[in-house]
């Protein structure tokens, strides 16, 4: 269970990255991202570099979270 990861440029992609890779090495059965991951609209692409890898290791669900609804286009 993955939450309020608030990607905004403050932290830097590596540390996303050793985040997502230190969920991944716990091989769990799913993941489930629940709301407020993405803060700041110029790191979109961010995501799938990011957070794709959660995919890949195992069925992955998310939801939005009111931080991600600030975004003009949240969807």
């Amino acid at each position: 269970h993955l939450s309020d990861l608030h990607v905004s440029g403050t932290l830097s992609k590596a540390f996303y990255r050793r985040a997502i890779d230190a969920a991944i090495a716990e091989r769990p059965d799913a993941f489930f991202l629940t709301g407020d991951l993405l803060e700041a609209e110029e790191c979109l692409d961010w995501i799938k570099e990011s957070f794709g890898p959660l995919a890949d290791a195992a069925p992955t669900w998310f939801v939005l979270g009111n931080h991600d609804g600030y975004l003009p286009r949240p969807e």
